[in-house]
């Protein structure tokens, strides 16, 4: 099932951060304000948040002077498409010109509108007063969104109770509402469009990206001999990628829900649902033995979008201000050491049983040389409720560290190798290196004419 995750926002959270002082001074209007817009079915109030194209809020929300993208580069995700705005907004107007009759003061410029067919459903909202009609702002229906073009204009109000801006404000959006029938509808078949929109634009430019690295990689590979094995498996993985993701994208809404049973299906698995987010599974309790003890980590949800893959500890360690979901995870940085390229792959076709398969198997190993925080360090924050105690952080402070000579970065003792000055994992990859090269020269002759021949031949001996 397709969930959202609700806003929380509030208006006076919203209020404290862009008014400052004058929020403080006007408290008492601002929740009346909240309280009123809510009574009509509004869910949540915001101000100065930023809609696109695919915006699309679970419960009714009302907006006050949102901002608005207009072109794909402005948001750097892509995923706006194009929504149009009107710098010049001239209808709002009279509206506004009324209000400030009423406060006393004004700094009218323009207002920011939405140009007609922005979105599919647009409803202009007006009410009338004392002869005349008010353009006021828009409502979206089948997206729960209700517009206010024009500020609260804080520095305008009174002191008192009761505010004639503040009441005529909510009087015409009180018309405007019953007139046009405002009220909150479900979003889900909406939000499940879009998610499965934006899956297959991402499907596409994946498409697009390993074509592209294909032909180059074969166009090329006559003068790359010497990382022949490496442009081999490029061009198997590409291909292999472009083959998947061409059948998942012929069905992707059908592709992914059977790739969600399928991870159900797993024993380690306590939940997997299609989110406006992505995909959402739920491990069991991890656990590490640690010599004679079994080390509690947690238990994670991880998020699979088509584009990248977060994984989260709902009771995380905190060390020196930093948040560590494991030994190997802090904040959204994840070490997977030498597997990297093992999870790029799955992730990159799509193959998530697999992905999480792994990622289940990654989370229950620790290994000392990948690691942002040490097992001694995890044991005692999850023994201290959740954080690494003040008197082991200043003592790991205090202790000496040695550079490393290839990477420049600092290692206690217990993560370095002093005969080479290297710290462990630098050293790591030397040996690997070094196996890596003996290894390509005994199967490079056989190797090369595989691939002239294009027929895949056994990589027994190479160390990948």
């Amino acid at each position: 099932m397709l969930k959202n995750k609700k806003m929380e926002n509030s208006i006076v959270q919203d209020s404290e951060r862009w008014y400052g002082r004058i929020f403080k001074e006007k408290k008492v209007n601002i929740l009346k304000f909240e309280s009123e817009i809510k009574s009509l079915g509004v869910k949540n109030v915001v101000i100065s948040e930023t809609i696109t194209l695919d915006k699309v809020p679970e419960v009714l929300t009302f907006y006050i002077k949102p901002n608005f993208y207009s072109s794909l580069d402005e948001m750097g995700n892509g995923r706006n498409m194009g929504i149009e705005r009107d710098a010049h907004r001239n209808s709002y107007r009279p509206f506004y010109d009324y209000l400030v009759s009423l406060s006393g003061s004004s700094s009218f410029r323009f207002y920011n509108g939405l140009r007609d067919g922005s979105f599919d459903k647009m409803v202009i909202l007006k009410a009338d007063h004392e002869g005349k009609s008010f353009e006021i702002g828009v409502y979206i229906p089948d997206r729960n969104i209700v517009v206010s073009f024009l500020s609260l204009n804080l520095s305008g109000w009174a002191t008192e109770e009761k505010n004639e801006y503040l009441t005529v404000f909510l009087d015409f959006f009180k018309k405007a509402f019953k007139d046009k029938n405002v009220k909150e509808v479900n979003t889900f078949d909406i939000r499940k469009k879009i998610l499965i929109t934006c899956y297959s634009v991402d499907i596409d430019n994946k498409i697009a990206e390993n074509t592209c690295m294909l032909s180059e990689t074969e166009n090329n590979l006559e003068s790359y001999k010497g990382h022949l094995i490496n442009s081999y498996r490029t061009i198997r993985i590409n291909k292999d990628t472009i083959s998947s993701l061409k059948n998942l994208k012929d069905n992707v809404e059908k592709g992914l829900l059977d790739q969600i049973e399928v991870i159900k299906g797993l024993r380690f698995v306590t939940d997997a649902v299609l989110t406006d987010e992505g995909i959402k599974v739920t491990l069991e309790m991890i656990k590490i033995n640690v010599g004679k003890e079994s080390v509690e980590m947690g238990i994670y949800d991880v998020l699979i979008t088509s584009r990248d893959l977060k994984i989260t500890n709902r009771s995380p360690v905190e060390y020196g201000g930093a948040i560590y979901h494991s030994c190997h995870i802090m904040g959204d940085g994840i070490c997977y050491g030498d597997k990297e390229d093992v999870v790029l792959e799955l992730l990159g076709k799509l193959e998530l049983k697999k992905l999480i398969h792994f990622i289940y198997i990654y989370l229950r190993t620790y290994n000392p040389e990948d690691t942002y925080l040490s097992m001694n360090f995890w044991m005692s924050g999850k023994k201290n409720g959740g954080k690494v105690p003040e008197d082991i952080i200043k003592k790991d402070q205090d202790a000496e560290l040695y550079v490393c000579g290839d990477c420049d970065n600092s290692f206690l003792a217990n993560d370095f190798n002093f005969d080479l000055d290297l710290c462990l994992g630098c050293f790591r990859l030397l040996n690997e290196n070094n196996e890596r090269s003996n290894n390509v020269e005994n199967v490079i002759g056989d190797f090369s004419r595989a691939v002239e021949n294009n027929i895949p031949n056994t990589t027994e001996g190479v160390s990948q």
